[in-house]
């Protein structure tokens, strides 16, 4: 689909494009391809890069579904196109806009601010009352929606969330919701700006105003509570209590910014929470803030604030129909009792200072809340890395193929990565070039391909011929337990490898934006050169080849503790009984053993060729590691 020329305002005809659709209640998203209708008066169209996949998006459809009935559909709610948390570029705008055009940076509003209602007037509020009647519904101000899709032979409407709906290439909301931000911002980074980091965030800032030397506690450290933590440590907080069942989260936490950590698991018998978390600064807080949705949560943080004084902002959302019960005498001694919604936040206004603030290299830092970026099709696998506690958000981006207006974006933003690839014995790198290439592509814009040359070497077991080879080949072959290796020339074969790695590295390709893989002999000298380098790599791909002598290559004085968690790849034509480790036979099991890495291992049909079912894993093994894809466990 061609970029809309910038300098074309009015709005063009109804595009298609692809989303993620939910069909039912709780039924994971499917993509589908959908028409979008151009915006009307005071509407902007809006061609999304990319969203940030927020809890509420999980949530929000299954507590709280809209009870309207689209046209077409006989299901309430359903269809919907769910997100909030997007950044995307102004495509066409609608009659009588007049606060952003077409090529504008923007980031959609689920809290909008028309600057015209009561609450936008009073500046006591940032929650903007235009849609509140219609937003819950799904549906814009005229009751309508601009979603539509084709199914059976006829048109089904599809309702929009929150406003919003950034799980769509395109989307259409009122003028007033949307912020307009630098372009020199990476949309795939500051789309958080459209809602967790600016809701923990502003709550320390807007809704709370905590001076420098105050003490606090933060009850959950996700997304949203370590936004608050690092807003918290920018106020210049004296002590920052982290509060959270899971661990694991201490160490990030402690990097935003906490001081102490309360695990409420590991609280003694008899003891509170609230008490527990009171006593850790010896006669209470002077702020707390729940980011869990919890009632009983939120009493122990007013439970444990100081009295006369001290303050509670609620931020996490209840289930449906929960109440929060509270000892008056807690309010009457002094402490008080606080909501915030998008921390307080006029979008409008305050978005395009955070955007500011961050390109300037200050808070709020949301690179650091990004664990992995996405295709939009994995939405449904950034719900299952968030329930696992695996990222603290993930991105998904959406495709605009042929859009020139996109991928100068990427291209500008997205990180250097690249894939190192050695050829089979005889073979030489151009053979493989133009597939590596498409692979790279397929994984990310900024993805380079890097396919190196063996050796001439006299290969043995072919009379002394001469040809590439990264080792030589003794007999017997195939392999049995009486091969063996040519070491010497597989160790200046890896070396040949550590210097590409030590190349890329120094050009400013991350560590683990670097796959290392090769076909045959080459996937076995790739193997051994992932696993005795000094730094963990992205991933290596292993296709249809073997590990030769790892007790000579993989010994523990070679090998860094870190890239032993390297995901490995191993497949093309063999299955696990017909992999060999040191000439014999074994199953991923032992591979797994033998490297301590998490090997992906599939029963391919036996032979030297791929197919189309191992195509498909081998593109989404190198998409996943090449965004930085915390664990293939999935």
């Amino acid at each position: 689909m061609a970029a809309a020329a910038a300098s074309h305002a009015a709005p063009a005809g109804q595009i298609t494009c692809k989303a993620m659709v939910q069909w039912v209640k709780g039924g994971d998203l499917t993509e589908e391809t959908i028409q979008v209708d151009p915006p009307k008066a005071g509407e902007v169209r809006v061609k999304i890069v990319a969203s940030g996949v927020c809890h509420t998006d999980w949530s929000e459809p299954r507590s709280f579904p809209s009870s309207l009935t689209p046209e077409g559909s006989a299901t309430p709610g359903f269809p919907v196109i769910l997100g909030h948390e997007g950044g995307g570029i102004v495509e066409s705008i609608g009659a009588g806009v007049t606060s952003v055009q077409v090529g504008d940076y923007v980031i959609p509003l689920y809290i909008p601010e028309c600057r015209e209602c009561e609450n936008c007037l009073s500046q006591k509020t940032n929650l903007c009352s235009r849609t509140d009647e219609t937003q819950s519904s799904g549906v814009l101000l005229d009751g309508t929606t601009r979603f539509s899709i084709v199914k059976g032979g006829k048109t089904v409407r599809i309702l929009m969330f929150m406003g919003c709906s950034t799980f769509s290439e395109y989307t259409v909301l009122p003028e007033f919701a949307l912020a307009k931000v630098s372009k020199k911002a990476p949309l795939e980074k500051v789309c958080l700006l459209g809602c967790g980091v600016t809701t923990g965030y502003g709550a320390v800032h807007n809704t709370m105003k905590v001076e420098a030397g105050s003490t606090a506690a933060v009850f959950g450290l996700g997304g949203v509570g370590l936004s608050v933590v690092m807003a918290l440590k920018e106020a210049g907080c004296a002590k920052i209590i982290g509060v959270d069942t899971n661990p694991a989260k201490e160490a990030k936490a402690r990097a935003f910014g906490i001081t102490h950590f309360v695990n409420p698991k590991l609280i003694p018998e008899g003891d509170t929470l609230e008490g527990t978390v009171w006593q850790t600064n010896g006669n209470g807080l002077d702020y707390t803030f729940e980011c869990i949705g919890n009632v009983k949560v939120m009493r122990a943080a007013v439970e444990c604030l100081h009295e006369g004084w001290g303050k509670a902002c609620v931020i996490g959302v209840a289930p449906p129909g929960a109440e929060v019960a509270i000892r008056p005498f807690q309010l009457v001694c002094g402490k008080s009792w606080t909501g915030s919604a998008f921390g307080g936040t006029r979008g409008r206004t305050q978005l395009p200072k955070y955007v500011n603030a961050y390109l300037e290299h200050r808070p709020p830092f949301v690179d650091d809340f990004v664990t992995v970026t996405l295709p939009h099709t994995d939405v449904n696998l950034a719900f299952h890395l968030m329930h696992e506690g695996k990222t603290l958000r993930s991105v998904v981006t959406f495709p605009h193929e042929g859009d020139a207006e996109v991928a100068e974006h990427r291209k500008a933003h997205h990180a250097k990565s690249a894939i190192i690839f050695l050829h089979g014995l005889g073979d030489k790198p151009e053979s493989w070039q133009g597939s590596i290439e498409w692979l790279a592509g397929k994984a990310s814009p900024n993805a380079r391909a890097v396919c190196l040359a063996a050796p001439v070497k006299a290969i043995t077991k072919n009379k002394g011929e001469t040809m590439t080879a990264w080792c030589d080949v003794f007999e017997p072959w195939p392999l049995t337990p009486k091969s063996r290796d040519d070491i010497a020339g597989l160790e200046a074969s890896v070396a040949i490898v550590h210097a590409e790695i030590d190349r890329l590295l120094a050009e400013g390709v991350p560590a683990d934006r670097i796959i290392v893989g090769g076909f045959s002999q080459g996937a076995a000298t790739a193997t051994l050169a992932t696993y005795s380098y000094g730094k963990r790599l992205g991933g290596c791909l292993n296709l249809s080849g073997w590990l030769p002598a790892p007790d000579h290559f993989l010994a523990p004085s070679r090998r860094s503790p870190a890239n032993a968690s390297t995901p490995l790849f191993w497949g093309h034509g063999l299955t696990d009984d017909v992999v060999h480790i040191d000439n014999q036979k074994v199953g991923a099991a032992a591979i797994t053993a033998q490297l301590g890495a998490h090997v992906t291992a599939k029963q391919y049909a036996i032979g030297h060729d791929s197919n189309e079912a191992e195509f498909a894993d081998i593109v989404e093994f190198v998409r996943h590691r090449l965004s930085g894809m915390p664990d293939l466990h999935h």
